[in-house]
């Protein structure tokens, strides 16, 4: 029976050994996990009367910035540049600021009116207000 066990688990002691006795750098490590940092961080608010979704977006102006609504879904994207300037002197430079384009898709329940989307962008931050549908619109009820 152990005999079995130790058989299954040969294949992962060996990716723990190998990630063990691997050198990583700083650079290489940031560039196995370049892709999950490209997506700007989001939150998504659900109100009365509409959704507010809010991106991360440091460092890039309104006009590089584009918003789709297709369907349910709200698309957020666009491309990020940066000013990087080569020194000449031999040094070593090391970057984490993402450049290069970006997608972030939300999923919003049915029941959107894409017509009366309205956004806006200050510091950093985009704010994109969704209204929803007059018969998905929250309903408090008060008890008599």
């Amino acid at each position: 029976m152990f005999s079995l066990i130790r058989k299954e688990l040969r294949p992962v002691r060996s990716l723990f050994d190998e990630f063990r006795n691997a050198d990583f750098s700083p650079a290489q490590m940031f560039e196995r996990t370049g892709d999950l940092i490209a997506d700007p961080a989001v939150d998504v608010e659900e109100k009365t009367n509409e959704f507010v979704i809010r991106a991360d977006l440091p460092g890039l102006k309104k006009d590089e910035i584009s918003i789709e609504a297709r369907g349910e879904c709200l698309v957020i994207s666009g491309v990020r540049k940066l000013d990087r300037k080569e020194t000449g002197e031999g040094g070593r430079d090391y970057h984490e600021r993402f450049e290069g384009s970006f997608s972030r898709t939300v999923r919003l329940p049915e029941g959107i009116e894409s017509e009366g989307i309205q956004a806006s962008y200050r510091d950093g931050v985009l704010e994109v207000k969704v209204p929803k549908a007059e018969d998905v619109k929250i309903k408090k009820i008060t008890i008599n």
